[in-house]
C-alpha cells in the first residue's frame, strides 16, 4: 500500500466538480430531502435550521478534518472542564422545549470521536440495537457489537429524533444491510467462508457526490468498501476504508483514507490493492488509526443508508452485480419490484429448511 504522505497526480484526473454538473436522476434521491452538500467553515458548529446528517455528503478532507477538530475540542473540554455540548455548537441546535441535558450529552457523546470504542461497544452500539432487524437468521439482532447486524434504514433514516439523526452504524452493518437489500443470497455468498473472492459492484455512468459507484470486496477475510468515480485509468476514491474479520466474525477497521485518492485501473480491472492518495493529510493523523477508520467506516455506512445504495435505474447507466469466485449475477432495481409478499427479503437459509 502507497505511502499516505505520496501525493499522485495523473493527467487523467478530472476536476473535482467535472461529474457534479450531471443532475441526480429524480427518482434516485436520498430520502433526507433536507441534506445538504454545504459544509460549514466550523465542522463542529451546526447551523441553525440546517440538516443534521449534511456531514455525510462532505468532501472526504473535510471529514479528515472535522474529526481532528471534534478530537482536539473533546480534549480541551477535558483540560479545563467544560460541560459535554460545549464547544460542538450544539446550542444551535433546534430542540423542543422538552429537549434536556441528557439529549445534549447524548448528541455530544456520538459525534465526538473520543467516546467511541474501536475495539468494544460505545453509545451509537447501544442506540443502533433498537434498528438491528431479524430478517436474516445467522445474522441476529442482539450480537455484539462489531459483528455484522442488518439494519431497518427507513425507521433510522427517517426519524424526527435529533440524537437518532446523530446516530451512525458501524460499517459491518452497513455491508451487511446493502448485500441483504441487494439479495439475500448476496449476503451468503459474502459470509460463505468457502468463497475465496467476493466482489459487489454498483457502476454509475454519470457519478455525482449522492450517486457513486461502489465496490465491496472480500479476499479471504480482508474487506474493502468504497466509493468511488470511474474515470477510465483510474478509479477516484471518496470513501475508502479496508477491515479484517476475526475468525468469529468480529470486524475490525483497520484503514481509512485521508482526503481523496486513487486507484490505478488496467485492462484486467482496477488494482484494489493500490491506493494513492492525490491530498495532503492534515498532521498527526494517520489512516490506520483505529478510532479514526471507525470514523470514517461509521460514516460511510451512513451515507449508503441515506442513498439507497443497493439500488439502481438502469435507463440513468446504472447497473449493479455481484461476483461470487468468478460467477457474475446481476442485481435487480428495486423500485421496479415490490418485494413484499413476493418472498425475497427472507432469509434464503429459511427457503432450503422449508
Amino acid at each position: 500500500m502507497s505511502s499516505p504522505h505520496k501525493v499522485a497526480a495523473s493527467v487523467w484526473d478530472a476536476d473535482d466538480d467535472e461529474f457534479d454538473r450531471w443532475p441526480v436522476p429524480e427518482n434516485h434521491k436520498p430520502r433526507t430531502k433536507t441534506a445538504s452538500e454545504d459544509v460549514p467553515s466550523d465542522p463542529t458548529n451546526i447551523p441553525s435550521g440546517s440538516s443534521n446528517n449534511s456531514h455525510a455528503y462532505a468532501e472526504p478532507l473535510i471529514l479528515a478534518e472535522r474529526y481532528t477538530t471534534l478530537r482536539e475540542a473533546s480534549i480541551r473540554r477535558a483540560q479545563i472542564g467544560e460541560g459535554l455540548d460545549e464547544g460542538l455548537g450544539l446550542q444551535n441546535l433546534q430542540l423542543d422545549d422538552t429537549a434536556t441535558d441528557s439529549i445534549h450529552a447524548t448528541i455530544t457523546e456520538l459525534q465526538d470521536p473520543n467516546y467511541s470504542s474501536p475495539f468494544g461497544e460505545d453509545k451509537n452500539d447501544e442506540l443502533m440495537k433498537s434498528f438491528f432487524s431479524k430478517k436474516y437468521r445467522s445474522l441476529p439482532p442482539d450480537a455484539p457489537a462489531r459483528h455484522m447486524h442488518i439494519v431497518e434504514t427507513k425507521d433510522l433514516i427517517e426519524s424526527k429524533d435529533p440524537v437518532i439523526q446523530y446516530l451512525r452504524p458501524r460499517l459491518c452493518d452497513g455491508v451487511a444491510t446493502v448485500l441483504h437489500e441487494t439479495s439475500p443470497k448476496c449476503l451468503d455468498a459474502f459470509l460463505d467462508s468457502r468463497v475465496k473472492i467476493f466482489e459487489w459492484r454498483r457502476d454509475v455512468a454519470k457519478a455525482t457526490k449522492l450517486n457513486m459507484c461502489g465496490i465491496i470486496r472480500r479476499v479471504g477475510n480482508e474487506v474493502l468498501v468504497g466509493t468511488f468515480r470511474n474515470l477510465g485509468f483510474q478509479c477516484r476514491f471518496t470513501y475508502l476504508v479496508r477491515s479484517s474479520i476475526c475468525f468469529n466474525g468480529m470486524w475490525t477497521n483497520v484503514y481509512a483514507n485521508i482526503g481523496k485518492g486513487m486507484t490505478p485501473r488496467t485492462s484486467a480491472g482496477p488494482m484494489w490493492a493500490r491506493f494513492e492518495p492525490s491530498e495532503l493529510p492534515p498532521e498527526d493523523l494517520s489512516p490506520t488509526d483505529p478510532l479514526y477508520a471507525l470514523y470514517i467506516g461509521r460514516d460511510l455506512a451512513r451515507y449508503m443508508f441515506e442513498v439507497d445504495f443497493w439500488d439502481f435505474v438502469d435507463s440513468e447507466g446504472m447497473s449493479l452485480e455481484w461476483e461470487v469466485d468468478g460467477v457474475v449475477t446481476k442485481g435487480c432495481m428495486k423500485r421496479r419490484s415490490s418485494r413484499e409478499g413476493s418472498g425475497e427479503g427472507q432469509d434464503s437459509q429459511d427457503e432450503d429448511e422449508e
